[in-house]
């Protein structure tokens, strides 16, 4: 991530909250691909694109008062 790309992002995300979400979310992909090429795995994508954290169903824009995922109780 260079000084362009970080330009970038706060031109699209203004909000302060939406910009520390997908900083995150920068972070947490670039940090899982590392391991995955230390582990020699494949891409979270390849695979189960909907199996890491950052793109699950799961709005973490609001609090639930009740369980998002009824089936499986987590």
């Amino acid at each position: 991530m260079n000084e362009d790309n970080i330009k970038k992002l706060v031109e699209k995300y203004p909000n302060d909250q939406e910009l520390g979400s997908k900083v995150r979310e920068i972070y947490w992909n670039q940090r899982d691909e590392q391991y995955r090429e230390l582990l020699d795995l494949p891409s979270a994508t390849t695979n189960n694109p909907k199996g890491t954290s950052v793109t699950s169903q799961i709005d973490t824009t609001i609090a639930y008062t009740t369980n998002p995922h009824p089936r499986t109780g987590f």
